[in-house]
């Protein structure tokens, strides 16, 4: 067997190598870009979850009448800007 051959083998064998290695990396990148997603799934539902915890402590809050100044003028901000909100959707129902 010439040098040449034997050359030529052991460059398809590492070609054959990274082939195989590239292959290995792109499955992983996808299992990890499904990770990423489902993380970011997870944080949005979590952060659902906290607002609402957030705003029924301030309920809880409004209703033992143990408001702050500060807690009450957050209070009546949110309380007008779902009125807004509502007044705005009855606004697109009626067009």
């Amino acid at each position: 067997m010439s040098t040449l051959q034997h050359d030529l083998e052991r460059i398809q064998q590492k070609l054959q190598q990274l082939v195989q290695h590239q292959q290995k990396l792109r499955a992983e990148n996808q299992q990890l870009r499904a990770q990423l997603a489902s993380s970011a799934e997870e944080k949005q539902v979590l952060t659902g979850q906290i607002t609402q915890l957030q705003e029924q402590i301030g309920l809880l809050k409004m209703n033992s009448g143990s408001l702050e100044n500060q807690d009450k003028k957050e209070m009546e901000k949110k309380i007008n800007q779902y009125i807004r909100e509502i007044d705005r959707c009855i606004a697109q129902l009626g067009e």
